[in-house]
């Protein structure tokens, strides 16, 4: 995929994963304040969002994540708890941003 996007994009490549890495933490801090109040419309819109820009840069983790937050939210119309986590958000909230090495694969 990144290979794929580094003929298409060129030199731009590297900016895109830069503005990509910014946008996910905004995302993931809005996620983490519509759980807080227990928005769930703006959490499954942030979901849907990081979902989407995931899958355009190849963030395969991510977008899966964010898919199956998206649709649980949709799906049960609330949030399950479990150990004091959102399920599937509790997983990623604590992943890691791709690192700059993961992008250049």
């Amino acid at each position: 995929m990144i290979a794929e996007l580094r003929a298409l994009m060129g030199d731009d490549l590297a900016e895109i994963i830069k503005t990509y890495l910014s946008d996910t933490s905004a995302q993931i801090r809005a996620m983490e304040a519509a759980l807080a109040q227990r928005d769930l419309a703006v959490l499954c819109r942030c979901a849907h969002s990081l979902k989407s820009s995931s899958d355009a840069v190849g963030a395969i983790a991510v977008q899966s994540l964010s898919k199956a937050l998206e649709l649980h939210v949709r799906a049960q119309g609330g949030i399950e708890k479990r150990n004091g986590s959102s399920r599937p958000y509790g997983r990623l909230s604590t992943s890691p941003a791709p690192s700059s090495s993961e992008s250049k694969r």
